[in-house]
């Protein structure tokens, strides 16, 4: 009994918490590990909305290519209504950019990055060939200066 009163006595003394420079130094390890991690995560979090605008730029290109092939190869603003499945959204239509014959923006429909998207569509006259073209306008000068995908038909 005088042992075991000892033992107990002792494991008392021994039980210590931490000390304030062990947690400085933990907390300093923490810092300098999200210091590294943080920036990693923005620059896959930026590449994923980047390459989700890519692929709504596929696929808005595609539509509007419906739409062209529609009706005889003449791009007509008051045609585009279309559901794009791969969005899961509708674009309700489409706006002409003021003091431009060839450039549109999306209604219904805004960019990961921010921004808008703009429909720019060359040479549709009639029959001949033309290039269409949609791509993130990120800064709203009617410009794309983001992720874009263009097609020629």
């Amino acid at each position: 009994m005088k042992n075991l009163r000892k033992r107990a006595t002792s494991l008392k003394k021994d039980k210590r918490g931490f000390t304030l420079i062990e947690l400085i130094i933990v907390i300093a390890i923490i810092g300098i590990l999200s210091a590294i991690a943080i920036p990693s995560v923005n620059g896959y979090l930026n590449n994923a909305k980047t390459k989700a605008d890519q692929a709504t730029c596929t696929s808005m290109v595609t539509a509007s290519l419906t739409v062209i092939a529609l009706n005889e190869g003449k791009f007509v603003e008051a045609t585009f209504d279309t559901k794009i499945p791969e969005l899961d959204t509708q674009i309700t239509g489409i706006t002409a950019v003021s003091g431009s014959t060839s450039k549109y923006t999306f209604d219904g429909v805004t960019p990961k990055l921010g921004g808008q998207y703009i429909l720019d569509v060359t040479n549709v006259t009639g029959s001949a060939a033309g290039t269409i073209a949609v791509g993130v306008d990120m800064d709203s000068d009617n410009t794309i200066d983001g992720p874009s995908f263009s097609n020629k038909f």
